[in-house]
């Protein structure tokens, strides 16, 4: 559990953490070319605190500019990246968002004790941060918080895909 204070509005929040990096194991993503994008839907309190689905997709999409991931290619893709912010508003009016960042794929697998394949999701990249702030500051405070976790995802893909 840590606190987090949150840009100039003075308030600080409590905040429940992992400790150290994202986490992606070192060259996970080699070989990797593709990704398909799946943004979760926005509350009406996510709306209410200024954010939008465009303004998140937006936001992914920048990130993941900046590397040689080919996003949303027709066909399967390698993985897909799943960005969901869950957020609500307190009763003092300030708005609580729960991001998450995971890429991942899925896996047929056949158990020796079985005939039947059973598809598992294999995680590649994982990563959850928490942000508090007032209604009138919150798509700023989410775009900057959200945009840290993606730059560690792109990060990460390019070290992974760089040779």
């Amino acid at each position: 559990i840590g606190t987090r204070h949150i840009g100039g509005t003075g308030r600080v929040a409590l905040a429940v953490m992992a400790g150290g990096p994202a986490q992606a194991v070192n060259g996970v993503f080699k070989g990797a070319k593709s990704a398909r994008i799946l943004v979760g839907d926005l509350t009406d309190d996510a709306r209410a605190c200024g954010l939008s689905r465009d303004m998140v997709l937006a936001l992914v999409k920048g990130a993941l500019g900046t590397t040689n991931l080919l996003i949303d290619a027709p066909g399967n893709p390698d993985f897909s990246l799943y960005v969901d912010v869950a957020t609500v508003r307190t009763p003092g009016g300030d708005c609580v968002s729960s991001m998450a960042v995971k890429a991942a794929n899925h896996e047929d697998v056949k158990f020796t004790f079985s005939r039947v394949k059973r598809s598992f999701q294999v995680v590649l990249f994982d990563e959850t941060d928490l942000w508090v702030s007032g209604a009138a500051a919150h798509a700023d405070t989410v775009a900057s918080g959200l945009g840290q976790v993606l730059g560690k995802f792109a990060s990460d893909y390019d070290l992974d895909t760089r040779w």
